[in-house]
């Protein structure tokens, strides 16, 4: 078979292959990829670039690679929704650049991000002065989330309970402890987290919650 044939072939068969990986993978993971997901496909990348300059090379030599390594990026996947400790591991947490009006500068500084980055971020979310901002968030896929004060509904933008389980960082930013929550949970009939799927407590001092 003619050369440019079975590149043109082979092209658009890993065309087809990457654009149902990518389905399948979901939306969560095509708009917002992390760490883990950036590598897995520059791996992918890397291995259909190879047999497309080698196109002598059995077809199937590749597909198994990125078969596996796609089945290894889906167990991991369930893992992590199922994990919180092995979530930690593999995707960066959430961070507070600004908090409350405040700029943690330790933490640019740690993450490596520049107040040039930081005002940028601002300006093109229409906020032109840190003063007006009451949350920023450097998310784990690298966006900045900002918080305009005044427009905020919660007292922190993340759950005290997730899936059942209490987030002791979040409650450590209210200057709030676990028997705070279990008794608020109480007043609103609740006998533990384990039955709160998602737990956060509003502008006014509400929880809003929904049951598993």
């Amino acid at each position: 078979m003619n050369d440019y044939l079975i590149i043109a072939l082979k092209t658009l068969l890993f065309l087809v292959v990457i654009l149902v990986i990518m389905k399948i993978m979901g939306k969560r993971e095509v708009g917002q990829l992390n760490t883990f997901d950036i590598v897995i496909f520059f791996m992918i990348s890397e291995l259909f670039s190879l047999s497309i300059d080698n196109y002598n090379q059995n077809v199937f030599k590749v597909l198994l690679p990125i078969l596996i390594i796609f089945l290894v990026q889906i167990v991991i996947s369930f893992l992590v929704l199922k994990s919180n400790k092995l979530r930690k591991i593999l995707e960066e947490n959430p961070t507070f650049i600004i908090n409350n009006g405040i700029i943690d500068k330790e933490k640019m500084k740690k993450l490596r991000y520049n107040l040039d980055d930081l005002m940028q971020q601002i300006r093109s979310n229409g906020i032109d002065s840190v003063s007006q901002v009451k949350f920023a968030i450097l998310e784990s896929n690298g966006e900045l989330s900002i918080i305009e004060k005044g427009k905020e509904n919660t007292k922190v933008p993340f759950p005290l309970i997730k899936d059942g389980k209490i987030d002791d960082k979040i409650l450590k930013i209210l200057n709030k402890d676990d028997k705070w929550l279990k008794d608020k949970l109480i007043d609103n009939g609740y006998d533990n987290e384990t039955q709160i799927f998602l737990c956060m407590l509003e502008k006014n001092d509400h929880l809003f919650i929904v049951e598993k």
